[in-house]
């Protein structure tokens, strides 16, 4: 039976998809355990839209998105992507020689522009790569490609015989863009993309992607750990906690009024522009539980100030609670949580 999306606007639906590592010990390497990297995520991904994937480091945000790119094969669920022809193509079950095709289709930009970018080629060569490959052009028309996308990236063309030791931080990742846009990829994924930049450099490059996720009509899928950093670039903001999806909401209305606890913890430790302003941080207690024994019930549980005996019993399934969010916490209609209405002057 041929998968279909559940709606024509969404480009990527996950249904219960999870990645399991073994964990092996001993001499001959026996299998005593499994690390729960991600463990059981529904979540949805319109057209043209930014989606960000938040949490902390550990949460399983970097192995979803190797998921949906296909550079890791998923344990459990599916992984729907739209084919174009009104059908989907299961990621999670795609054969090898599905995956090259695929690739035109989903592309990466990786957290290290300098680790991401092969130091022996040129600037030219690494954007002409995924043209050559795919057969999209060559020649004059490929040189032409090459330098109208170093150009749309903010660089020069008198800079495509230079190597990546020979650009800034800030210029690699911008040549790392590039490289991705080239082939006019359909979905794009952003693993942390300005954590390794300097804070000047790091909004220089969030409003190039934004600019040209307009004018390519591109969907992206952005990963970062920093709300800061995804607040003006997402249309929507999924929050990961442990392998799982824990809220999922409108930008504006996640920072004005989160439904978890995990949220709201988060947006009180985002800095506020305004000096004069002051916000009621939230300090966790502990860290990150291990996912090799997650805890039962609600994840969040240990670190959770407002957990029950019920939190600690029973796992909370990601429920609608209305405008379009969802939410995984048993009392995320009782509970009045702190948003940035909570500054004070």
């Amino acid at each position: 039976m041929t998968p279909s999306l559940s709606s024509p606007e969404n480009i990527l639906e996950l249904r219960g998809v999870k990645k399991f590592f073994p964990v092996r010990r001993g001499l001959l390497q026996r299998h005593v355990a499994v690390v729960r990297a991600v463990d059981g995520v529904d979540l949805d991904i319109r057209r043209g839209e930014t989606l960000s994937l938040v949490g902390e480091s550990g949460s399983g945000k970097s192995t979803l998105g190797r998921l949906v790119a296909s550079l890791d094969t998923a344990s459990a669920g599916e992984i729907l992507f739209a084919d174009g022809n009104g059908a989907a193509v299961d990621i999670a079950r795609l054969p090898a020689s599905g995956v090259k095709a695929l690739r035109r289709k989903i592309q990466l930009i990786f957290q290290d522009p300098y680790a991401s970018l092969n130091p022996r080629m040129t600037t030219e060569q690494i954007i002409a790569e995924p043209l050559r490959v795919n057969g999209i052009a060559s020649g004059k028309a490929l040189a032409e490609l090459v330098r109208m996308q170093i150009e749309q990236v903010g660089l020069r063309a008198d800079q495509l015989d230079n190597y990546p030791h020979e650009f800034s931080g800030g210029q690699r990742q911008r040549i790392g863009i590039a490289r991705a846009l080239a082939i006019n990829p359909q979905l794009v994924i952003a693993d942390e993309p300005v954590s390794a930049l300097d804070t000047s450099v790091q909004a220089q490059v969030l409003n190039l992607l934004t600019d040209l996720s307009r004018e390519k009509a591109l969907t992206l899928l952005f990963i970062s750990h920093d709300l800061s950093v995804v607040r003006h670039i997402s249309d929507r903001i999924a929050v990961m906690y442990l392998g799982r999806i824990v809220e999922v909401s409108e930008t504006s209305r996640l920072f004005a009024a989160p439904k978890h606890p995990y949220s709201e913890a988060l947006i009180s430790v985002t800095p506020s522009p305004d000096p004069r302003l002051r916000r009621k941080r939230i300090v966790l207690e502990g860290e990150i539980p291990n996912p090799i024994s997650p805890p039962s019930g609600c994840a969040f549980h240990p670190r959770c100030r407002y957990a029950t005996d019920l939190c600690k019993a029973e796992r909370p399934p990601l429920a609608g609670v209305g405008e379009g969010r969802k939410v995984a916490c048993h009392h995320a209609e009782a509970l009045d949580l702190q948003g940035l209405k909570g500054d004070v002057a």
